[in-house]
């Protein structure tokens, strides 16, 4: 978000930004905290953003031209606006806010393009909204940049992509997606799929690249994936890890950090989270039990 002119008073305290992780993939986002009073002018937005109450409650005094209205936000609620200028002045007033302010730019997701007439059309305009999906893929970028992009790059492009897709089938867009034709992959190219993935199993991986290799927008690739699978690219690729990690475990006698480079974990601790999480059982002790 950009302002040409801007009244500091004090104004919003930033709390976790996007552009501090490079290991970042996804839309940019920030986490503000915003003081029960703040106003600001002429406020321009380059692309689409939208903004996610996390805690809270504020009444936004909003004008333009002669055109005033009041929108009030309280928690699990959200504000989303395309490109463009939308208010001349606004002005907050109530408790201190926290949120999620999350920058939709579709190039940041360089894999969008694959075919252009699969795009989110981004253009709806929500003043106050409310919607359990919005709320929970913000939360779940919010965790997965607090807790240092363990997943990869997949599942960061992956929660952007499902954001963009909600807001889309929120605005009546195309991300309703009415496919004609099949919704799942054929079996050859579920096999070509899943012998990309053993290959580059060591490797980030995205879904852009799954996608190319399918001839199909990451969109359409996702969900049918999903329905092919019975699960999303993300966890799919975590299981295939987690199992090659077990086979290791078993037959190798390398070290645990070795044995998480090797299965394409980011560090040993995300590699032991994962496992636990899978297994219910740390991978140290899994190796004690089957030795």
């Amino acid at each position: 978000m950009r302002a040409s002119k801007y009244v500091e008073s004090p104004g919003p305290r930033v709390i976790l930004s996007s552009r501090d992780n490079p290991q970042w993939h996804g839309f940019s986002l920030q986490v503000t905290s915003t003081p029960e009073s703040y106003e600001s002018f002429a406020t321009r937005f380059d692309h689409y953003w939208m903004a996610v109450i996390v805690s809270g409650q504020n009444a936004a005094r909003l004008r333009r031209g002669r055109e005033e209205r009041v929108v009030t936000f309280s928690a699990g609620s959200f504000c989303a606006y395309p490109a463009g200028q939308h208010w001349d002045h606004v002005r907050w007033d109530g408790q201190p806010v926290e949120s999620i302010g999350i920058y939709l730019d579709l190039n940041q997701l360089k894999f969008i393009d694959v075919l252009y007439e699969q795009r989110p059309r981004l253009e709806a305009t929500f003043c106050s909204s409310t919607d359990p999906g919005i709320i929970a893929i913000a939360a779940s970028m919010r965790h997965e940049l607090e807790t240092g992009c363990l997943s990869g790059r997949v599942f960061a492009e992956s929660l952007s992509l499902a954001l963009a897709a909600r807001v889309d089938a929120l605005g009546g867009g195309s991300a309703r997606m009415q496919y004609q034709g099949r919704h799942r992959l054929s079996a050859a190219s579920a096999r070509r799929t899943t012998e990309y993935i053993e290959t580059f199993l060591d490797d980030e991986i995205s879904i852009g690249d799954l996608a190319r290799l399918m001839q199909l927008s990451a969109s359409r690739f996702a969900v049918c994936f999903r329905h092919t699978f019975g699960m999303p690219v993300h966890r799919y690729i975590l299981s295939r890890r987690i199992a090659r990690a077990v086979v290791m475990l078993r037959t190798r006698s390398a070290g645990i950090a070795e044995i998480a480079q090797c299965c394409g974990f980011s560090s040993q601790s995300h590699f032991t989270e994962t496992f636990r999480r899978f297994l219910g059982i740390t991978p140290r002790r899994y190796r004690d039990r089957v030795e």
